[in-house]
């Protein structure tokens, strides 16, 4: 090609750029600007150069790349790969960027999508991260609860539960050991740390034994789970609560309920099953509670075996 026709070619390309910034930026003044989730396509094409919508009210910018896609034949709604374009010049409706690849069997056109490359990759990359999540839980490595739901029973031992009543007064409280059921309600803070609330009752209530105080107790703890969240581990765990403590007085003088603080230390054997939506749980610790007419002591060591579910 000449000198004079090459400069006919420039010439006819820079009309084209002029004519189409004259009509992109009218556009644009009449519609206002366009949002970033606008899709943009192929304008134009040459034997190496494409001419995009995008300009400088669309944030285009020079050496920005885009990747240049088209509908699936057999799938309307798959997008396939065509090739990729890099920006050499914008203007403020639109850009001219040169191919710098193209996909074998494939053919830059007009009316073709583009998006941005960086676009593109991040949204690769979710697609990778979210296959490899679900490859994971196919080969049986359990999902991340936050929450669960735990059913205990056993024995609380030791307590001073069986009371002797002499001259409208409390004589003598024995030790004693009875049933206990509890319904425990956790939240996971972080891998290691959960927060438990526990509502436990014991005593005369769950059957044959010689404790005749009932202890309703709520209370609340943090456990720590040596090896996290969702593996098979020791915790221990720590706390406090407030007890309603309960029994039958001889008469109308002696009050025969109370309300008692106290404080409690935990630990115990917790293992997943099921993928982890499920946990076998064994756990023994001791409980302080304030005495009541000095020798009501409801103070105790406790062991339990639980099942939890957990979400």
């Amino acid at each position: 090609m000449n000198k004079t026709n090459r400069l006919t070619s420039f010439a006819r390309q820079l009309l084209f750029a002029a004519i189409m910034s004259l009509f992109f930026t009218g556009s644009a003044t009449a519609q206002g600007m366009m949002s970033e989730a606008t899709s943009h396509y192929v304008i134009k094409v040459t034997s190496t150069l494409a001419y995009l919508d995008v300009g400088q009210a669309s944030g285009a910018a020079i050496g920005a790349e885009y990747i240049v896609l088209r509908a699936d034949e057999d799938d309307d709604e798959m997008m396939l790969v065509v090739g990729e374009v890099r920006v050499l010049r914008v203007y403020a409706g639109f850009s001219i960027a040169e191919i710098t690849s193209i996909e074998p069997d494939e053919e830059i056109a007009v009316l073709q999508q583009i998006v941005p490359r960086a676009d593109m990759m991040a949204k690769k990359a979710m697609e990778e991260r979210d296959t490899e999540s679900d490859s994971a839980e196919r080969k049986g490595e359990p999902a991340q609860f936050t929450r669960s739901l735990v059913l205990l029973g056993g024995m609380d031992l030791s307590k001073a539960g069986d009371l002797t009543w002499g001259s409208n007064s409390l004589m003598k409280a024995e030790d004693v050991s009875g049933p206990a059921v509890a319904i425990r309600l956790g939240r996971m803070l972080n891998n290691k740390l959960r927060l438990a609330l526990t509502y436990r009752l014991s005593g005369e209530p769950l059957g044959p034994s010689d404790a005749e105080v009932t202890q309703l107790s709520a209370e609340l703890d943090a456990h720590i789970l040596f090896r996290g969240a969702g593996k098979a581990g020791p915790y221990v765990g720590f706390g406090g609560g407030l007890h309603l403590l309960s029994w039958d007085a001889p008469n109308d003088q002696i009050s025969d309920s109370a309300y008692k603080t106290g404080f409690n230390v935990l630990g115990g054997l917790e293992i997943p099953v099921a993928k982890g939506s499920w946990s076998l749980i064994a756990e023994g610790g001791y409980q302080g509670v304030t005495k009541w007419a000095s020798m009501l002591d409801a103070s105790h060591v406790r062991a339990y075996v639980g099942l939890g579910r957990n979400f």
